[in-house]
């Protein structure tokens, strides 16, 4: 448990726009030094499962993140072309969140003169 403590401190305070490549060479560090626990395959099939898991979720409103998450955290371990890809949409997806908050917030004034 300490150890998944660890890992998520370390993937959460790394800089956005990192926190995927990050985790793929610290990963790609501990298989060279022969401290990981958990083999290639074991991973990649956690992370299919956990798909698995999220596709009939999606039909209700939020658990499937979670599923989807985990699933691109375990594959962001073992892939450097899936870190890049998922740093770059961690990045495209705060651009996006920011827009819509600030046109959110730009609508409130006008929505309360009405």
């Amino acid at each position: 448990m300490r150890r998944l403590k660890t890992f998520w401190q370390e993937f959460r305070d790394a800089a956005p726009g990192n926190r995927f490549r990050d985790r793929y060479r610290r990963r790609r560090d501990q298989r060279h030094r022969g401290q990981t626990q958990l083999s290639r395959p074991i991973i990649v099939v956690l992370a299919l499962l956990c798909c698995i898991v999220a596709i009939p979720l999606m039909i209700t409103p939020g658990p499937a993140f979670v599923f989807w998450g985990l699933a691109a955290f375990l594959i962001a371990g073992e892939s450097a072309w899936a870190a890049r890809m998922l740093d770059w949409i961690e990045l495209k997806g705060r651009e996006w969140w920011g827009d819509w908050r600030r046109s959110r917030a730009r609508q409130k004034p006008a929505e309360l003169d009405r």
